[in-house]
C-alpha cells in the first residue's frame, strides 16, 4: 500500500495499491471482490462500500483518461456496481478456500493432486478445506462473518 499523506495535518489523504499476490490474468472484479471481502470487515463494508465502488469507478476511468483509452460505452458506474454485486456468489465460494489459507495453518500443496479425477480432488479439497478451518477460529468467525453479511443482503 502506498498512502499520500496531508503536508499540514500528517493525515492520510489518499492510497494506492499494489497487489501481486494472485497474479494472473483475470477481471476487475475478482480482484477487487478479493481485495473487498480479505481486507475489510463486514462493519467497514456496511458504512463504506458504497464509497469504495464509487471511488474505484472513478479512478479507474480516470486512469484510462491518462492513457487516452475511451472507457467502454457500456461501462457506467451503474453497471460497475452491478456486476459488482453479481459476483458475490462466485467470490463466496472462492472464500471458502481463500480465508482458511490466509488466517489458519497449512503446508505446501500436494504435487501428486494434478493426477487425480475431479471426483477424487473434490474430496480430497473438502478435507482440506476442513482441516485448515479446524485450525483457525479465526478463519471459521470470518466465514460466518461473511456468511451472515451476505444472507443479509439476500445473495442466498
Amino acid at each position: 500500500d502506498l498512502l499520500k499523506y496531508d503536508s499540514a495535518t500528517g493525515a492520510p489523504i489518499s492510497a494506492k495499491f499494489i497487489d501481486f499476490q494472485q497474479t494472473r490474468r483475470g477481471n476487475i472484479y475478482e480482484d477487487l471482490l478479493y481485495f473487498v471481502y480479505t481486507s475489510t470487515t463486514p462493519e467497514f463494508r456496511k458504512h463504506h462500500l458504497a464509497q469504495v465502488l464509487h471511488t474505484y469507478y472513478v479512478s479507474f476511468a480516470a486512469a484510462l483518461e491518462h492513457l487516452n483509452v475511451p472507457m467502454p460505452g457500456y461501462f457506467t458506474e451503474g453497471y460497475f456496481i452491478d456486476k459488482f454485486f453479481s459476483q458475490l456468489i462466485p467470490i463466496y465460494l472462492y472464500m471458502l478456500y481463500a480465508i482458511p489459507l490466509q488466517l489458519g495453518k497449512h503446508g505446501d500443496p500436494d504435487p501428486t493432486m494434478g493426477k487425480l479425477s475431479k471426483e477424487e480432488a473434490l474430496a480430497i479439497l473438502l478435507v482440506i478445506v476442513e482441516q485448515l478451518y479446524s485450525s483457525s477460529p479465526a478463519a471459521l468467525e470470518r466465514l460466518e462473518a461473511l456468511t451472515r453479511e451476505l444472507v443479509g443482503l439476500k445473495v442466498f
